[in-house]
C-alpha cells in the first residue's frame, strides 16, 4: 500500500504547476500558479536553534484542524497540543505551513507561520503535491531577543496594541486571547 501512495504522489506532482515560495530572509511567502501570483504574505519562520529547513519540498499532508505532537513541552515533560490551523505539512519531521502569530521575526519551532486569513486561503488553494521552495537564511538578518526580555517587550507591545485596538473598538484582552489561541 505504501508503494501506491508514492506512485500517486509522483503522478500528482506532474499535474500541478502550483508552487509556494518562502523567502526566509525577507520573511515572506508567495503562492504562484503558472507563474501568476495567487497570494503573498508575511511569515514567521524558525527561531535560532529551530531553523526552517531550506530546499525543495512538496505538500504531502493537509489538516484543517491539527495539533502538534511535539510542542509545546510542558513543565512535566509532556509534548504536544499546540494548535496548527490550516496545516500544510511539507517535511516528515513535522515542519509545516500553518496559521500562527507573526511577531515580526523568526519565532517558530521550524514551521512557517502565516496570518489566519492567508493560511485559510492557502489551505484551500494548495493540493497534495504542491511544490514548496524555501530560500535564504533568516537567522543572519534578525536579532535574537532573550526570553528574559520577553515580558518587558510583551507589555510594551500590549500597551501600544491597546491604544490601536481601542480606536477600532477592540479590547486588547480580546486581541490577546485570540493571539493565545494561535500561539505556540
Amino acid at each position: 500500500m505504501l508503494r501506491i501512495k508514492y506512485i500517486f504522489l509522483f503522478i500528482t506532482l506532474s499535474l500541478y504547476s502550483k508552487e509556494i515560495v518562502i523567502d526566509l530572509v525577507e520573511q515572506t511567502l508567495v503562492a504562484k500558479d503558472d507563474d501568476r501570483i495567487y497570494l503573498a504574505s508575511k511569515i514567521s519562520s524558525g527561531a535560532i536553534g529551530y531553523e526552517t529547513p531550506k530546499g525543495t519540498f512538496y505538500v504531502f499532508e493537509k489538516k484543517e484542524a491539527h495539533r502538534s505532537n511535539l510542542y509545546p513541552i510542558s513543565s512535566d515533560g509532556k509534548r504536544g497540543g499546540a494548535e496548527m490551523p490550516f496545516m500544510l505539512k511539507f517535511k516528515e519531521t513535522g515542519e509545516a505551513i500553518h496559521a500562527g502569530v507573526l511577531p515580526g521575526f523568526p519565532d517558530s519551532h521550524g514551521c512557517v507561520r502565516v496570518p489566519l486569513k492567508e493560511a485559510s486561503i492557502l489551505y484551500f488553494w494548495a493540493d497534495i503535491g504542491t511544490k514548496v521552495t524555501i530560500l535564504g537564511d533568516a537567522v543572519q538578518k534578525y536579532v535574537h531577543i532573550p526570553k528574559s526580555q520577553y515580558s518587558e517587550l510583551s507589555s510594551h507591545i500590549e500597551t501600544i496594541g491597546a491604544s490601536v485596538f481601542a480606536q477600532k473598538g477592540i479590547t486588547s484582552k480580546a486581541f490577546y486571547d485570540k493571539a493565545l489561541e494561535l500561539d505556540y
